[in-house]
């Protein structure tokens, strides 16, 4: 931690070259690039420029600190991680790898992303069902989640956070259902690590995947997918390349030895400047503290979330769960008219998400107070304007 950057808004900003042209507050798409992390691609590349291959070196010891930062950051050792490069390659490696057999199924729920339900999908050709949990007011219920596990239950599949409402499942629950059925528990924590604390020792997860370019600070192209060990140990590896085994350089065309550990599901060559980039956002949420982080990512978005709450007479109708509980970085909401509001809002210099016939905002650690009062009055003030709501208010 770095006493110059604890508690520092100001010289947090600093780091964050768009607080100077934008209120930035759609971190949980694209996080923008901190001045640490364009300095040490900007090095990467430097020593790429002038020795060549000589930047192997620099860039695979990036790769093994970022292991070890993600680990300690999300409470799992360095050896369960291994290299992807976005969280649709993490979830379909989890689901090769799990392999569920024909007459199985798969529980996920309608919150979800995409990536994470298409790599089930695909096995239904193979027998497998893929049974989806309803959403009941931008949250799934474990009852409902429960409802849908039985003994041929072969994976559950989760985002930590919905991308969508924001919606926080409770992992140490859904742990216990996964046990409790003998199935494996995947999860997407796109939206919740370095969001939120995450605690693999407490909830032992079987695979979790991350990108590096939303919460971590990291760009895009470098993610980390954690394998719980006792898979590692009787997984056989769905691709197999040479930075897979115990001796890369060796070019042993005889016998396959693989790795103990989760280098056993690598393929070949890294993205090497994107881990020299995530190793510097890692470090940055680190010198600042991941406790403040967490603490000031949720004051942020309680503020925001208790604004939005108050437009209500607007026609302003929450998605996002009220339950801070249920909650990280992301509040999403319905509103009269849109698409014109995310126009206003974006003509104003405040730079939000239009998604799912939401309006989603996601602050960071850096966005300020200011900042999240700003976006509410203009949006009380477009809604407020002739025109601006064109439908009475929700009921209740």
């Amino acid at each position: 931690m770095s006493p110059a950057l604890q508690g520092n808004v100001d010289a947090i900003r600093a780091l964050f070259p768009i607080t100077e042209r934008s209120t930035y507050l759609y971190n949980g798409n694209i996080n923008p690039c901190a001045t640490p992390v364009r300095a040490a691609m900007e090095h990467f590349l430097d020593t790429w420029s002038t020795e060549g291959d000589g930047a192997w070196e620099e860039g695979f010891a990036a790769f093994e600190d970022a292991k070890a930062l993600f680990g300690r950051l999300v409470g799992c050792d360095a050896d369960t991680l291994c290299s992807v490069p976005n969280t649709s390659t993490g979830i379909n490696l989890a689901a090769r790898i799990i392999a569920p057999p024909p007459g199985s199924n798969v529980v996920v729920d309608e919150l979800s992303h995409m990536s994470n339900v298409y790599p089930w999908l695909a096995l239904r050709s193979s027998g497998v069902e893929v049974r989806m949990a309803r959403a009941r007011d931008g949250r799934v219920p474990i009852e409902e989640m429960a409802r849908l596990v039985d003994a041929r239950t072969a994976a559950i599949d989760v985002c930590h956070v919905s991308m969508g409402s924001g919606f926080r499942f409770d992992l140490g629950a859904l742990c216990d259902l996964a046990r409790s059925a003998g199935a494996a528990l995947v999860v997407d924590a796109a939206q919740s690590a370095g969001a939120i604390p995450i605690d693999l020792r407490a909830t032992p997860v079987d695979f979790l995947v991350a990108p590096g370019f939303k919460w971590l600070l990291g760009p895009l192209g470098a993610g980390l997918l954690h394998v719980r060990e006792d898979w590692i140990g009787r997984a056989e590896p769905p691709m197999i390349g040479w930075l897979a085994v115990t001796d890369p350089g060796s070019n042993d065309l005889r016998e396959i030895r693989l790795q103990s550990t989760a280098m056993r599901f690598e393929t070949g060559s890294l993205n090497l400047v994107g881990y020299a980039g995530l190793r510097a956002g890692l470090q940055l949420l680190q010198d600042i503290g991941p406790s403040w982080v967490y603490s000031r990512i949720a004051g942020l978005a309680d503020r925001l979330y208790r604004g939005v709450v108050r437009l209500a007479p607007l026609g302003v109708r929450p998605w996002t769960p009220a339950d801070p509980a249920e909650r990280a970085g992301i509040v999403a909401f319905d509103a009269p008219r849109r698409a014109q509001l995310h126009a206003h809002l974006e003509s104003r210099g405040i730079h939000v998400g239009h998604w799912l016939d939401h309006i989603r905002v996601d602050p960071c650690f850096y966005n300020t107070e200011d900042e999240i009062d700003r976006f509410l009055a203009e949006t009380g003030a477009f809604l407020s304007a002739p025109g601006g709501s064109d439908r009475p208010p929700a009921p209740g």
